[in-house]
């Protein structure tokens, strides 16, 4: 009886951990997205001291996260409304606002992915939050993220930022 339980025991064990690994190999489509997010916003932040090595390698793989026909529509405080087009255009305001940035670190909270019924599109609306390291404050501000799958890879094709107050 003892040796039926552990045996029991043991094979829930091992079930237990193949769909955990199984999932962590084979994600569904929710979970690739919120891994693309959170890999944008990795890419996004500044270390303390960058080497000009790093920064071209974050600048190349938050590149790949977007679309080449990107479009972003965001509201900055001081000048207003800002678009930009293109992942070309995009990259090179990344790389001036860098320039003039000490180290900052991007998160993204509260992801919600909303999948089309055809799962090849999909929008999540986050709370992006940029700290600085040493400063109390800190920008929060939020963003309906459009995204398209190609070639088995999800892109973003259109990020705005979202008035909560008007």
């Amino acid at each position: 009886m003892v040796t039926l339980l552990r045996r029991f025991l043991l094979a829930l064990a091992v079930a237990g951990l193949l769909l955990l690994v199984y999932g962590q190999l084979f994600p569904n489509e929710d979970r690739r997205i919120r891994r693309l997010l959170n890999h944008v916003a990795a890419a996004a932040s500044i270390p303390a001291r960058p080497t000009p090595a790093q920064m071209i390698l974050s600048l190349d793989r938050l590149q790949g996260c977007f679309s080449p026909d990107v479009v972003m529509v965001l509201e900055v405080p001081v000048e207003g409304q800002r678009t930009f087009r293109g992942r070309a255009e995009l990259m090179e305001s990344v790389k001036a606002a860098w320039a003039y940035r000490r180290s900052v670190k991007v998160e993204f909270l509260d992801i919600d992915v909303k999948l089309d019924p055809a799962k090849e599109s999909a929008t999540a609306d986050v709370t992006a939050r940029a700290t600085q390291p040493g400063d109390r404050d800190f920008f929060v501000q939020e963003f309906r993220i459009r995204l398209r799958k190609q070639s088995e890879d999800w892109r973003i094709t259109r990020v705005e930022s979202v008035r909560v107050l008007r």
